[in-house]
C-alpha cells in the first residue's frame, strides 16, 4: 500500500500550481508564518483546525476537505 498524499502536497500540487501564487504571497494572505506554511507543505506539520478553515476560505473549498486529506494520509502511513 502506498502512503497517500499529505495536504500540504495537495495544497502545492493542486491549489499553489494552479493559482500561481507564491508560498511567502499564500503564507501573507492566510495571515500564517511563510516557515509554518512552509513545514506544512513539505510535510513535516501536520494540519490544524486554523489552517483548515483559512484554506478553506482562500481556495473556495470546505475545512472539511483539508481535515479529510489529513486523515486519509495520516491513516495510510499507520498501515504500513
Amino acid at each position: 500500500m502506498t502512503v497517500k498524499a499529505h495536504p500540504g502536497a495537495v495544497l502545492k500540487e493542486k491549489f499553489i500550481a494552479s493559482v500561481g501564487i507564491s508560498v511567502r504571497s499564500l503564507s501573507n494572505r492566510l495571515n500564517v508564518e511563510h516557515e509554518t506554511l512552509q513545514d506544512f507543505i513539505a510535510g513535516k506539520k501536520s494540519l490544524n483546525k486554523a489552517l483548515a478553515l483559512k484554506l478553506a476560505k482562500c481556495f473556495e473549498t470546505t475545512p472539511e476537505y483539508w481535515v479529510k486529506l489529513q486523515i486519509e494520509h495520516d491513516r495510510s502511513k499507520r498501515k504500513i
